[in-house]
């Protein structure tokens, strides 16, 4: 059953339930558009089971669960990038909710376009400033001009809707940056995923209640407890706070300060005297790891309360997602009216994809994700049977592979281009070239350009596959990619033989620089001048490469000489003092 977006009377705004029927008794609030990232945390979190409500601000979540209108609130508290959400922390001082949860989410940008919208036709991203500014290198590496809007959901909204869209952006050719979710909530494309700058974005957040958990430390369940104090102005007064715990062993995974307004400062009620000169308080957020029950976590407590002006307990939890206590049962019993729990992604069924690799072996390619079947025998037919896609890893592999009509074919080369035509020649179903390019550790980034593809969702099942293995997934023109690879492999082999020129040798401190320096200059001292020669001619911008990197040096050069001047004078005016 799928249900359109509707507002209620008191502005809350009821996302697509997706996979079951509403439930009357579990009612969650995020604070955002349908699609966003909290719906998507929310969902990763608690299921599809319970309803997710989307609000306008932060406040409207924390006044839904204090007026009863809503069971919790799962809201965002800090991230790895841009630190803590100082407003949601002074809002925990304002409202009487406690912590029952935690949820570190990993938020995976996309590039979405309205069906039909190329990469290569996108002149505008729209979406949230910090998301913009989290996409920079890869939004500057296409020439795409950033344009901040109020919300990353949002911005995925105004693309579908065609409305209130900033000036210059169009549907044709404007993007959003924002989650898979949105895509799949406003049927739109999306083209990339992982298109984040740096892949440790994280963000904590925190699932809010207006009763306390009753939880203790076990072998099983690890607790955390988050309490917020002030101290008086006297020296030592943080020392000492910090030593009720330090001298119990209790340690802690988070200690943060913020200065309060004079209301808030009224509205926790003082009773401390306040000091003539300060012209700022200071709340301390301190994170342990215990239960606030335990004999070690009571007695620190009792102790931080002689010295402290106020002490509160934000909340006792288990850490790392888990559930426990009332959290678990309203969760269990929302998911057996709705006739037990399915596994799901972002609230749909899962598709499981059968992907088979032929031409390559799991030595080959280790960081491929699990699951994926390594075909040996490429011609019997049925090694093919029930697969949904077959990666071809060699044109040998290509001209052994039988008529597989149905399934998604897709050619792997480093040459795009030459794969492109080889694939199509051959294959009479649905096709899409990649370059695989792993980076270790279990990570790579996949380029692709779908060639043909009747069947989107299928290539889009397959696509997530490796983004959710914490792969990046890049579309690009075959031609556009075989340019960018032309030219980092021209730059490579110029690398390569000016370092070979200078006849480096191995010494007995090689550190790993060290040793990747050799290898380019080993490299490029393989490579004969009449293959270096014809890379230069093939190679569109080579000119441009080499120009760029005699500048590069000559502004080396120039800084050392600056540096070096500075330092002569430097040590002639100091020759001078002591005279």
């Amino acid at each position: 059953m799928f249900h359109t977006d509707s507002e209620t009377d008191s502005g809350e705004v009821i996302s697509p339930i997706r996979g079951g029927d509403i439930s009357p008794n579990l009612k969650v609030c995020y604070q955002g558009e349908p699609g966003a990232y909290s719906e998507k945390s929310l969902r990763s979190l608690l299921g599809p089971s319970p309803i997710s409500v989307g609000r306008k601000s932060f406040e409207d979540c924390f006044r839904s669960v204090s007026t009863k209108q809503s069971d919790y609130c799962l809201l965002p508290f800090e991230n790895s990038l841009g630190g803590s959400i100082h407003e949601n922390y002074d809002l925990m001082l304002r409202y009487d909710l406690t912590i029952v949860a935690e949820h570190e989410f990993r938020v995976n940008h996309c590039f979405i376009v309205s069906p039909g919208v190329k990469t290569s036709d996108v002149k505008y991203a729209i979406s949230h400033p910090q998301a913009l500014k989290q996409c920079d290198n890869w939004l500057r590496a296409r020439n795409i001009i950033p344009v901040p809007t109020y919300d990353t959901a949002g911005s995925a909204k105004m693309l579908k809707e065609d409305k209130n869209l900033p000036e210059g952006c169009t549907k044709e050719n404007t993007a959003a940056i924002a989650s898979d979710l949105a895509a799949e909530t406003y049927g739109m494309d999306c083209r990339c995923s992982n298109i984040e700058d740096d892949d440790s974005n994280f963000t904590r957040f925190l699932l809010l209640s207006r009763k306390p958990l009753a939880v203790h430390s076990t072998k099983d369940v690890k607790c955390k407890t988050s309490i917020v104090f002030t101290l008086e102005e006297t020296p030592g007064a943080l020392y000492k706070a910090l030593a009720c715990f330090s001298l119990r062993d209790v340690d802690f995974s988070k200690i943060e300060s913020r200065p309060t307004s004079a209301s808030l400062l009224s509205y926790l009620r003082f009773r401390g005297k306040r000091s003539e000169t300060a012209r700022f308080r200071y709340c301390f957020y301190l994170d342990f790891l215990d239960s606030d029950s335990s004999e070690k976590a009571v007695n620190a407590l009792d102790h931080l309360r002689e010295g402290a002006s106020y002490v509160r307990v934000l909340g006792c939890y288990p850490v790392k997602s888990n559930l426990v206590g009332k959290v678990a049962e309203d969760l269990k019993r929302c998911k057996d009216l709705n006739g037990g729990s399915v596994t799901r992604i972002d609230g749909d069924e899962k598709r499981l994809v059968k992907i088979g690799i032929v031409g390559k072996t799991k030595k080959d390619w280790p960081e491929v994700p699990d699951g994926v079947k390594f075909i040996k025998n490429v011609e019997d037919v049925k090694e093919y049977e029930e697969l949904d896609v077959v990666v071809v890893a060699s044109e040998d592999a290509l001209k052994q592979l039988p008529s597989l009509p149905r399934a998604l074919t897709v050619l792997e080369g480093s040459l795009m281009s030459r794969s492109r035509s080889l694939a199509l020649g051959k294959c009479k179903g649905d096709v899409m070239i990649c370059h695989l390019c792993p980076e270790g550790n279990g990570k790579g980034t996949l380029v692709w350009d779908g060639v043909r593809m009747d069947d989107v969702r299928r290539g889009e099942d397959f696509l997530r596959c490796f983004s959710e293995a914490s792969w990046k997934t890049v579309e690009m023109d075959c031609k556009e990619h075989d340019d960018f690879t032309a030219k980092s492999q021209f730059a490579a082999m110029l690398t390569g033989r000016v370092l070979s020129a200078q006849s480096l040798k191995p010494s007995p401190v090689n550190t790993s620089p060290v040793m990747s320096l050799f290898d380019v200059a080993e490299t490029g001292g393989k490579v004969s001048f009449d293959e270096f020669f014809k890379a230069y001619k093939h190679t569109s911008g080579s000119r441009m490469i080499m120009r760029g990197m005699r500048e590069a040096l000559a502004e080396v050069e120039r800084e050392i000489e600056k540096r070096q001047s500075y330092l002569e004078a430097k040590d002639e005016m100091q020759g001078l003092d002591r005279l």
